[in-house]
């Protein structure tokens, strides 16, 4: 006589092997998916903290950049020299006059802040930007292009236009005339491309 498994014991065996492999299987594949969910959040709070370190370190250096200018004292510096030891990557200039360091020119469009300043004082090797010309350029009665023209001729990388389409194309065209007919420093215009290429393959 064959000493043979019921069916009714087999088949119970069989199901209960089947759905263990299942909530293996399962489990491998909800663990995977919560790892990757897992570093992706580690990935976005390490991005959020280098966020916040780099704005403190700019909300420092506004500081001490509007206090320096405003009242000559070296040790406003001290934020900018931080920033810049941690690698800034870029810097606003913005549209005020700051009479203690260039009472002509504000400092956006001003060599004396932000090339010698900047970067021979503080040795900054990032990008340099106006703030929006465009309403700066209106409330001085002038135009965003000789505003623009003034930025690029000081040296400073890249200039923020916020005005009609018809405005920035003016701009445009005045600093592409310009560069050609050669009143702008080639030099200088080539240091900025530079800047600006490592800048955006940075992000």
């Amino acid at each position: 006589m064959k000493n043979t498994f019921p069916l009714k014991v087999l088949l119970p065996l069989a199901l209960g092997v089947i759905v263990s492999i299942a909530i293996l299987v399962f489990s491998e594949f909800g663990y995977r998916r919560l790892d990757e969910a897992n570093r992706t959040i580690t990935g976005a709070l390490e991005m959020q903290t280098r966020v916040n370190d780099v704005m403190a370190l700019v909300t420092d250096a506004e500081t001490g950049q509007r206090g320096f200018l405003l009242t000559g004292d070296a040790s406003y510096l001290e934020p900018y020299r931080a920033a810049v030891a941690n690698h800034l990557p870029i810097v606003m200039l913005s549209n005020a006059t700051y009479p203690a360091y260039d009472a002509a020119n504000a400092a956006g469009w001003s060599r004396a802040i932000g090339t010698d300043l900047l970067r021979h004082d503080l040795g900054f090797k990032g990008v340099t930007m106006t703030d929006s010309l465009d309403g700066t350029a209106h409330a001085r009665g002038v135009s965003s292009a000789s505003l623009a023209l003034k930025a690029a001729r000081a040296g400073t990388d890249l200039i923020l236009l916020t005005g009609s389409q018809a405005t920035s194309g003016a701009v445009f065209d005045a600093l592409y005339q310009a560069a050609k007919s050669g009143s702008l420093d080639r030099t200088s215009m080539l240091a900025s491309y530079a800047r600006i290429r490592d800048l955006k393959a940075g992000l």
